[in-house]
């Protein structure tokens, strides 16, 4: 194959020799700093930049290869950003074509997890992420700050929703998600592809039957094994309940976590892993998983639960959920039918992990659960989340966790274990 970044240009076909040399001229001058007013180059060279790809997308054969090879990686990446700054630019008339250029190329390039040429593009999830905080003057950002960031949010939106709907029709939902959580942009970008290269389907799937979405928080073999495993109801099963909103990224802190309890569960014990918005969805979701495994009464042997808190409450969603969004230590008895909802939900001497702040604080929300619901809980005293989970099988049949928590050697109540009552 033709190195596509380099000359010699009399190795490409003659109709692509334009093309490539227009892409090498692009890329030297961006990554040289050759640049000095980027709004006037990109309106200048943009039509010819488009120009380009267009006629490369439509007569390269081996466009493919060429866009996952490790020696064209960095011309390619380079074209994304280029992209991906006129895409995200309300003014340049060339917006909506280049962000489909770039969408197109990032699926050709979808079966390389490495080939990153559409980063850029997921990228912008951050920004809205940004753009959709309430609190933004409080940051220091000016009313023309603001509006810019929102502008170019709305702009980039229906480009995003067009990738994703290469993965699921549930597209609308899932950005939306991506939006109430601080993602690490590059980790969903790559989650997302493997999963879809590894198992087609599996990212729809485990987006309708489990609300899953923000793929990266979870290790992409254990979502593998839920989709492999989705007509399994003989196996025992524990859950990851994982809150949908997550500020500042918090809840990627357990990933590893979840891999090395996975890894002792092996052969015995599945994981299925569920995220919810609201008490409603956190219902709905676990009623349906009661449901699947009904022909066999099984119940889940475990939970982690992930997500922001205090001592007093468990946020599920951002503010627009309002009250159905948290879960409050006052409204326990009401949120699962208490006693009747353990029954349902789990296991006789079952335990609830959480990986959440400050909620294993004597008197608070993981004490009054193992009292109210007849379940173990452990949690921390301090803010954190939660970073190794051990499990032991007990000779009398049962499962007894340990959690090391991120900071925990330097506070001296760092994790409370509240036993059923």
């Amino acid at each position: 194959m033709f190195d596509r970044s380099v000359e010699p240009d009399e190795m490409v076909e003659p109709t692509l020799r334009e093309p490539y040399q227009t892409l090498r001229r692009l890329t030297q001058e961006y990554r040289n700093g050759q640049i000095k007013d980027l709004r006037v180059y990109l309106e200048q060279q943009t039509p010819e930049l488009l120009r380009s790809l267009r006629t490369i997308l439509q007569k390269d054969p081996e466009l493919e290869s060429g866009l996952i090879s490790e020696k064209n990686r960095q011309l390619w990446q380079t074209i994304g950003y280029i992209l991906s700054i006129i895409a995200a630019t309300p003014t340049m008339p060339q917006q909506s074509e280049a962000g489909d250029l770039l969408v197109q190329l990032g699926w050709i390039a979808d079966y390389d997890e490495h080939s990153l040429i559409d980063k850029p593009l997921i990228e912008q999830v951050g920004r809205m992420h940004l753009a959709s905080r309430p609190d933004l003057s409080s940051q220091g950002y000016t009313e023309n700050n603001i509006e810019q960031i929102q502008r170019r949010a709305e702009v980039v939106r229906p480009i995003i929703l067009q990738w994703l709907q290469h993965y699921t029709t549930e597209d609308v939902t899932v950005l939306n998600a991506w939006i109430d959580s601080a993602s690490n942009s590059t980790e969903l970008l790559r989650s997302v592809r493997y999963l879809e290269k590894a198992r087609p389907g599996s990212v729809d799937f485990l987006v309708k039957k489990y609300g899953v979405m923000n793929f990266a928080r979870y290790p992409e073999r254990v979502l593998l094994k839920q989709f492999d495993q989705r007509a399994d109801i003989a196996t025992p099963y524990g859950l990851v309940i994982s809150a949908r909103a997550d500020h500042n990224g918090a809840l990627l802190n357990s990933r590893n976590g979840i891999a090395h309890l996975d890894e002792q569960l092996e052969g015995w014990c599945n994981i299925n892993v569920i995220e919810a918005a609201s008490k409603n969805e956190l219902a709905r979701r676990l009623l349906q998983i009661r449901e699947r495994y009904s022909p066999t009464d099984r119940k889940a042997e475990f939970a982690l639960i992930e997500a922001h808190s205090n001592e007093g409450v468990l946020v599920l969603g951002r503010k627009r959920q309002g009250a159905n969004g948290l879960i409050t230590i006052e409204e326990l008895s009401k949120a699962f039918g208490m006693q009747r909802g353990r029954k349902e939900f789990f296991v006789d001497d079952a335990t609830l992990i959480f990986s959440a702040c400050r909620i294993g604080r004597a008197g608070g929300f993981a004490e009054k659960v193992a009292k109210d619901f007849h379940i173990n809980t452990i949690g921390p005293d301090f803010e954190t989340s939660a970073e190794d989970i051990t499990v032991q099988a007990l000779p009398n049949g049962h499962n007894e966790f340990s959690v090391r928590y991120v900071g925990q050697k330097w506070y001296k109540q760092a994790v409370r274990k509240y036993q059923a009552q």
